[in-house]
């Protein structure tokens, strides 16, 4: 959360001020948020750590931020990875990454506040990169794995002209989605 904070005050224009930053997000959804992220790189650390810095506050700066997060993850996903993908072809880097963004969004409790209020937990993952919940001990997967031996992934792999040999994307990786 603090970092979405940091790169959101670089994009509202606040300098390293993440505290105005955050207040500015909250005020515009009325909500007080956290994003949780894992990125693990492939082949080098280039894409993961790309991938942290920007993929927060492409998120929180997204338009649907505040009344569509799911489309706001998945587009900043979208972008942050176009964006990798032309700097790595410009820097000739060979990297990738899978990962995974937890994001909570609950309403802002006034100081002295008493009952339940409802929160939002969404989960956005890209590979084999996993979140579980644990609830009262219990383990609650809140992501599904990207591997070509999904039948809906090798499905889309043949839609899109990819193939698979021996559980391997053209015969090389074994998750079926990853960023770079």
């Amino acid at each position: 959360a603090q970092l979405a904070a940091d790169v959101a005050a670089g994009e509202l224009g606040l300098g390293s001020d993440a505290e105005t930053a955050a207040k500015a997000l909250e005020a515009r959804t009325g909500m007080q948020t956290a994003m949780f992220g894992v990125f693990d790189g492939h082949n080098g650390s280039g894409a993961s750590e790309y991938l942290a810095q920007r993929m927060p506050g492409a998120v929180a700066m997204h338009p649907k931020f505040g009344t569509d997060l799911q489309a706001a993850m998945r587009d900043a996903a979208d972008r942050v990875d176009n964006e990798y993908m032309d700097y790595a072809q410009d820097g000739q880097v060979y990297d990738g990454a899978t990962g995974v963004m937890v994001t909570l969004r609950m309403p802002k409790l006034e100081p002295g506040a008493a009952g339940l209020h409802k929160a939002e937990l969404l989960c956005a993952n890209v590979g084999d990169s996993r979140a579980v919940l644990s609830k009262r001990g219990e383990a609650i997967e809140l992501s599904s794995d990207h591997k070509v031996t999904r039948e809906d992934e090798l499905e889309r792999i043949k839609r899109a002209g990819g193939w698979v040999t021996k559980d391997r994307l053209c015969g090389v990786i074994a998750v079926s989605r990853a960023f770079g």
